[in-house]
């Protein structure tokens, strides 16, 4: 009988809220955010007090998803988000 790759890590991973953020054992961290608002410069200021706490370093990734409606403003929002956030990786669609 060969084994099979187990699906579920051999660790087990702690995680603990710290100031309404997900804290992973070791110091990772990650956070989400979604807005309803229909302004685009709105949303993106919602987003980014809702997923960066004061004090908090800058994300190494972001990923961003926003609705076709909001596809003529994809550069504005992309520039604003990434300025604001001061993350150099930003993903999306």
């Amino acid at each position: 009988m060969s084994s099979q790759p187990s699906l579920v890590p051999s660790e087990t991973v702690l995680i603990e809220i710290v100031g309404g953020k997900m804290v992973i054992a070791g110091g990772n961290q990650f956070s989400s955010a979604l807005s309803e608002e229909e302004d685009w410069q709105k949303a993106v200021q919602e987003v980014c007090d809702a997923t960066r706490a004061e004090g908090m370093p800058p994300p190494d990734l972001a990923l961003l998803f926003f609705s076709s409606d909001h596809q003529p403003d994809a550069k504005s929002i992309v520039h604003q988000l990434s300025e604001q956030l001061e993350c150099e990786n930003l993903f999306g669609c």
